[in-house]
């Protein structure tokens, strides 16, 4: 006979237990399963993917917990010797915790795989999160198996305090790139696919954030490495902040003979329409002509449009400057160039003034 939860069952302890450990087991697991079917209906429907991710990595945890829930409370219905309850109450806490560090890292692993790495702003973060993540998910964790199992870990984290402070030591320049790195991705002042200059002349794309130095592609397709620390610290120009789309000025000039107003209305002309016809040439707001100064030898003017991105000025520029060239030439319009003139006095003259002064200096 066996007595379970008060009850006598015609049954041997080995086999009553490992029926009793079976059963109650398999209905825990049950009811894992079920809760997270339930919860899986509730977050389907949702806008975001960070609950399904998060869904999908806790599951087999928690279908996990809830047959460890039965198999504790069909060892507490059994009839165990008092001095078991010391070996089962760590071994419980062994497990918990071994189950929460699994939850962890299947979260930020699952995070940083189907949410990080698919964004094309948050690409280069995946990496460091995720070995941030599990770096201290696995310290913290170890620290409770430890302490679950009976070792005093006092001695050990202060130990490796020491060991943390000679190691930041060596580690110096390296950790302030990553905390560089970790400001980079908190402040957010670059995203993947920006197209930012730096004070130091170096210009391109931001191609990848990564945890000590950040990768950009420059427009001769080649990559520059810049560390995080000297980029959280430089003066850059970001060309997709606020938004891509900018204006871009485009100087002319033609020669004084030219009519003010007619020029104006040629260079609007040329800028409307051209608009649908040259890639990146935006038409909201509308192009516009300022007559900008009354040059030393020329009229000069600004044709100030919107273009789509940094990059598409030099597409813009050139179809417009070809278009304004052939139409200013068309109408008879000069565009001037810088001109000086020199006067050169008389071959002549100047050698009989000098024939004169010698002979005056002879008879003297």
């Amino acid at each position: 006979m066996t007595s379970v939860f008060g009850a006598e069952l015609p049954l041997p302890p080995i086999l009553a237990g490992t029926l009793l450990l079976i059963l109650f087991g398999a209905l825990g697991w049950m009811a894992g399963r079920l809760a997270v079917w339930i919860l899986a209906r509730g977050v389907r429907h949702t806008k975001t993917d960070i609950d399904d991710v998060v869904l999908k990595a806790v599951g087999a945890p928690v279908c996990a917990a809830g047959a460890l829930a039965g198999v504790w409370l069909a060892l507490r219905g059994l009839d165990l010797p008092e001095e078991f309850d010391p070996y089962l109450n760590r071994g419980w806490i062994f497990l918990a915790t071994f189950l929460l560090m699994s939850i962890g890292l299947r979260t930020i692993n699952g995070l940083s795989r189907d949410i990080l790495a698919k964004s094309p702003t948050l690409a280069g973060s995946a990496t460091m999160v995720r070995v941030v993540g599990r770096v201290i998910i696995i310290s913290m964790g170890g620290v409770m198996l430890l302490q679950s199992i009976g070792i005093a870990v006092e001695p050990l984290i202060a130990s490796l305090g020491i060991g943390s402070l000679a190691l930041g030591l060596a580690l110096k320049d390296s950790l302030t790139h990553f905390v560089a790195g970790v400001y980079l991705f908190a402040d957010r002042p670059i995203h993947v696919g920006d197209y930012i200059r730096l004070e130091s002349g170096e210009e391109g794309f931001v191609h990848q954030i990564g945890w000590r130095a950040t990768r950009i592609r420059m427009l001769s397709n080649t990559i520059v490495i810049v560390p995080n620390a000297r980029l959280a610290d430089a003066v850059l120009v970001n060309y997709d902040q606020p938004t891509s789309d900018m204006g871009l000025v485009i100087p002319y000039s033609v020669s004084y003979s030219s009519d003010p107003e007619r020029v104006a209305a040629i260079l609007l002309q040329i800028a409307n329409e051209a608009i649908g016809q040259v890639p990146g040439l935006l038409g909201e707001p509308a192009p516009f002509v300022r007559f900008s100064a009354l040059g030393d030898n020329s009229l000069d003017y600004s044709l100030i449009v919107r273009i789509a991105t940094f990059t598409d000025q030099y597409l813009v520029k050139s179809e417009l400057n070809s278009r304004v060239f052939a139409r200013l030439s068309e109408e008879g319009i000069e565009i001037p160039f810088p001109q000086r003139t020199i006067h050169v006095p008389d071959l002549a003259q100047v050698l009989g003034r000098k024939s004169d002064e010698s002979e005056r200096e002879g008879s003297g």
